[in-house]
């Protein structure tokens, strides 16, 4: 019988990218491929954010725990250093407000997405499920069963082969 495919994501290292992928191939029971890093505006915001935060982090580490001016930046006193800050902790704020509005947003999109690809997966799917189901139904009619098992998914795990009889040569045929 053939089963469909799962699709899993496997996240690693760089580093183990290589070793990962010939050791998922030696298993010789799953298809392989590899997918380059995907760059979202997410990503691009991020790092901008991340940009805004290493320059805050550098201004407070150039000010001196007591508030007095470090020797690396004498150019600027107690009022101004304080207004800098409060402006760049100002963007921060601001940015992680966007940042957050941005992944609520997102969340929707991907639920709205995936809610429209499995209902697109089902309708694909209609013609083809109930033309099986018409074949396993004459077949079964033929051969005077009173109920077929699906056994997928360990759905049934054990059926006595002298109590019962494999049909899936013959719903192979009734469906060519």
């Amino acid at each position: 019988m053939i089963e469909r495919m799962k699709k899993i994501t496997i996240v690693c290292l760089d580093d183990d990218q290589e070793r990962s992928l010939q050791s998922l191939r030696n298993l010789a029971s799953v298809h392989v491929s590899s997918h380059a890093p995907q760059v979202s505006v997410e990503t691009a915001t991020i790092s901008a954010s991340l940009s805004d935060v290493s320059q805050l982090l550098y201004f407070l580490e150039s000010l001196d725990v007591k508030g007095a001016l470090s020797t690396s930046a004498p150019e600027i006193d107690g009022e101004e250093a304080t207004s800098r800050a409060l402006r760049i902790l100002g963007g921060y704020r601001k940015r992680q407000g966007e940042l957050q509005e941005m992944m609520e947003k997102n969340i929707a999109f991907k639920n709205d997405a995936l809610q429209l690809l499995k209902q697109a997966e089902t309708d694909a799917y209609a013609p083809v499920k109930k033309k099986l189901n018409e074949a396993v139904a004459n077949v079964a009619r033929e051969r005077g069963y009173a109920f077929v098992i699906n056994t997928d998914n360990d759905a049934c795990p054990y059926v006595n082969p002298e109590m019962g009889e494999d049909a899936t040569e013959a719903v192979k045929a009734a469906i060519k």
